[in-house]
């Protein structure tokens, strides 16, 4: 009896693992919702997709609140696993992108951020192998393991320093063969880090030949 109760509650947990985290084995709708105030459009065409409105994109189970259903849900994202989405536009107005939220967008090979994105969180872009680049903003707090497994990925664009040294997630960036651009230059030469700056991170230029020499100001 206690064998057959166990058997039971494992393969309740796997249900609800499944239920969760799997993938939408459908075709990803042209328009909805992915927070209180954001909302998508996606052209199955181009495979754009287009995120609009204002404040946080809901990430994979994060709660909120069902009018509908007088009641607490757990958010699921979407986008997960949706192979159709080739580029990502985030306008301006949205803040957030939540949990996990285009993991395993196998085809996803470019992403627009808005300047009223200040948080990138956990898992939000993990495995998708296709993205070859990115810009990182200034002042966007990034998650762990925001582009893990994206092998692709090897071109990463700043328009100040300090957007990388903050930027902790690339710590073997270079020795993996990635290229970092600042102000859309290839980072090259003698590097001078900005007045003001008081830390440079563990590893943020480890492994980069471009660079011949780094010169510090006196508040590091």
């Amino acid at each position: 009896m206690k064998n057959t109760r166990k058997l039971f509650l494992f393969a309740l947990a796997v249900t609800l693992f499944a239920v969760v985290f799997c993938f939408s084995a459908s075709a990803l709708e042209e328009t909805g919702s992915c927070g209180p105030n954001a909302t998508w459009n996606f052209n199955s065409e181009t495979g754009e997709l287009v995120i609009s409105g204002e404040g946080r994109m809901l990430g994979v189970l994060d709660a909120y609140y069902d009018e509908a259903t007088d009641s607490i849900l757990y958010a699921r994202s979407p986008f997960e696993g949706a192979d159709e989405i080739r580029t990502i536009v985030i306008e301006e107005g949205i803040t957030r992108i939540g949990n996990y939220q285009f993991r395993y967008c196998d085809n996803l090979q470019s992403i627009s951020l808005s300047k009223t994105l200040t948080e990138i969180s956990t898992g939000a872009f993990e495995n998708c192998k296709k993205l070859e680049s990115i810009k990182l903003l200034e002042n966007i707090s990034i998650g762990s393991d925001v582009f893990k497994n994206c092998n692709n990925l090897k071109k990463v664009y700043v328009d100040d320093i300090d957007t990388w040294l903050e930027a902790k997630i690339f710590d073997n960036f270079f020795n993996d063969g990635g290229e970092l651009y600042l102000n859309n230059e290839l980072l090259a030469g003698v590097l001078v880090i900005p007045v003001g700056t008081t830390e440079i991170r563990e590893g943020a230029f480890k492994g980069c030949k471009t660079i011949t020499s780094v010169e510090l100001p006196s508040s590091v």
